[in-house]
């Protein structure tokens, strides 16, 4: 009998995962690794979709993502199809990698996606890998800074200058902000990035949270940077360690 089909909402956010079959431990090989990501990114580019957080580990990943106008079921399946004609060629084997379909959760507010993107990024915690998931390089926890730069048209090399200069020091507000609300970041691994201390960087999140409220420019930039460092996502994960 054939198993139905998926029903899936245009603009969704969904947490979509799926292990390896037989106990394979096949992203344990960065190479495998990194065409992994490379192809999470080829497809979900391709098909609009928005990734807000992912995590790659030796047997399985973990993605939260916003859906657009194309069907999941696309570039979920066309990247689970493509890692697995690889792999399988580069190992000369042959037979199903992953255990089924990819499975998809969708998430239903806010609430929902702030525990979301916490798990993701502690995956490599967890299970034991790491102590900082700044330390695990196959995650989206890493890309924060360099996709904020990027998004903001700062060079990544201004961004953590010691400098005073007022577009600087607003950039950093604004990434503070997204990282340690809306990515659920630590402070001290914020600082560390931007290579600032952490008491330094907590007065900064202070400073960035009252011109919130004070500075409604401030604000569209906050909201502005929050949906570019979605759409850049795991482009900036690469080759990052």
């Amino acid at each position: 009998m054939p198993r139905p089909g998926r029903i899936f909402a245009e603009g969704a956010i969904y947490h979509v995962y799926n292990r390896l079959a037989r106990g394979e431990q096949v992203f344990a090989a960065e190479g495998e690794a990194a065409r992994f990501v490379e192809l999470l990114h080829e497809v979900t580019r391709r098909d609009e979709v928005i990734v807000f957080a992912w995590c790659l580990m030796s047997n399985h990943y973990h993605v939260a993502l916003r859906t657009g106008t194309v069907s999941l079921d696309r570039p979920m399946r066309s990247l689970q199809q493509r890692v697995t004609r690889g792999v399988n060629a580069r190992r000369r084997v042959y037979g199903p990698l992953w255990q089924g379909r990819y499975r998809a959760k969708l998430v239903d507010d806010q609430r929902h996606l702030d525990a979301l993107l916490v798990y993701i990024h502690l995956n490599p915690v967890t299970a034991g890998l790491v102590n900082d998931p700044a330390e695990h390089r196959w995650s989206g926890h890493r890309e924060l800074v360099a996709a904020g730069a990027h998004a903001l048209g700062i060079p990544l090399d201004d961004l953590v200058a010691r400098t005073r200069n007022l577009h600087v020091v607003r950039a950093r507000e604004l990434l503070m902000l997204i990282g340690a609300e809306r990515y659920r970041l630590r402070v001290v691994d914020l600082a560390e990035a931007l290579r600032r201390s952490p008491d330094g960087m907590t007065k900064t999140l202070a400073r960035a949270t009252r011109r919130r409220t004070e500075d409604p420019r401030f604000l569209d930039e906050l909201e502005a940077l929050d949906r570019s460092v979605a759409e850049v996502g795991v482009a900036h994960g690469q080759g990052q360690g």
